[in-house]
């Protein structure tokens, strides 16, 4: 059943139903101008919520450790960041890149710019999912200017009037020890415009973000065929053959850490 009214304020949509598991009731609405909602369901209840029409903002995420409200409205990615000083790695790194995590507003959600790096010899990141980005190189002042001409470069998005968020934590290269280190810097724009791809990328769009954190989406992923040897994924369409894992994934861990909604638990698939 759906139905739309008041229950103490304005409601937007009441469901009943099962839900890969038996839910008693969900109610999405605003109460003080937050978004804000009930769900009760059975223990097998596993995925994600969200609300994407006019009025419906933010997530709810449901995974086997329980379930809370998510944050992931543009002004609590802002607060988040500002209130954090990122870990930087400075000394002993020789070798630097650094990435562009780019988020723009669709239908009042947030959607993150994701890449499908083209097949080339001696990219690291070869093929991969992947943020805009790549080496500083000595022309750039700040490995911020490195993420931002690498956005323009690669898949023609100007960072230069977007509004500038935060910067993550830097991370090593793999293996560890290393002497490379790899920064994200995370922009908001709100007028991105079409994208113009150069030849080191395959293809770029727009993903919800809220979606990343979908438990069903969250994979153990054999980088190599035939391998034992398994990296936590994310997988970004179907029937799984684009994954992130990997570097982004881990700044993807990182980022959703930051804003108090961990990555939820990988599916074991049989």
């Amino acid at each position: 059943a759906v139905a739309s009214g008041r229950v103490g304020g304005p409601v937007y949509a009441v469901a009943s139903g099962r839900v890969g598991g038996p839910v008693c009731g969900v109610a999405l609405g605003r109460v003080g101008g937050q978004f804000a909602g009930l769900l009760r369901g059975g223990a097998r209840f596993r995925g994600l919520l969200w609300g994407r029409g006019v009025g419906l903002r933010g997530c709810f995420v449901l995974g086997s450790g329980g379930y809370g409200w998510g944050v992931l409205e543009l002004h609590d990615v802002r607060r988040a960041l500002a209130r954090r000083e990122p870990e930087l790695l400075e000394s002993g790194m020789r070798r630097r890149a650094a990435v562009a995590i780019v988020l723009t507003e669709s239908a009042g959600s947030l959607d993150l710019l994701l890449i499908e790096r083209s097949q080339r010899a001696g990219d690291p990141w070869s093929g991969h999912m992947a943020f805009p980005g790549g080496r500083v190189d000595v022309g750039d002042a700040t490995a911020r200017d490195a993420a931002e001409r690498e956005t323009l470069e690669e898949v023609g998005l100007s960072l230069a009037g977007s509004e500038f968020l935060g910067r993550l934590d830097d991370l090593p290269g793999l293996p560890v020890p290393s002497d490379f280190a790899v920064s994200a810097f995370v922009f908001y724009t709100c007028t991105p415009g079409p994208l113009a791809l150069n030849h080191e990328v395959r293809d770029a769009f727009w993903f919800p973000l809220a979606e990343l954190l979908d438990r069903e989406r969250q994979i153990d992923y054999p980088v190599d065929v035939g391998s034992d040897r398994l990296f936590p994924g994310i997988v970004v369409d179907e029937p799984g053959s684009r994954v992130i894992w990997g570097l982004t994934y881990r700044f993807l861990d990182r980022f959703f850490s930051v804003l108090g909604q961990p990555l939820p638990e990988r599916v074991v698939r049989s």
